[in-house]
């Protein structure tokens, strides 16, 4: 990959990244650090985001909607997939009580 083209990615790599900080900090502020969630609960906020995602592609693809809500449900996923590697090297995703 030329030069040119590295410093391109980084530069777009570094915009994207900047968004899925924003968007941790503003989950952060909305809903607290939740460090009491267990794995499966965290999984199944991912899913949910996920299907956020899903729902904003055939609105692109079936009713002609521009990828803006696209890109922004995906970054929202990002996101949320940050907070769980967050919590899995802070080691606070809880196991469920038996």
């Amino acid at each position: 990959m030329s030069d040119a083209l590295v410093s391109d990615y980084r530069k777009i790599l570094d915009l994207i990244t900047n968004e899925v900080e924003h968007e941790r900090r503003r989950q952060n502020g909305k809903f607290g650090k939740q460090a009491d969630h267990t794995a499966c609960i965290w999984a199944a906020i991912l899913a949910e985001e996920c299907g956020e995602v899903a729902q904003a592609a055939i609105a692109h693809d079936f009713d002609g909607f521009d990828t803006s809500a696209l890109r922004m449900e995906a970054v929202q996923v990002a996101a949320v997939a940050f907070a769980i590697i967050e919590h899995c090297d802070d080691n606070e995703i809880k196991a469920p009580i038996a």
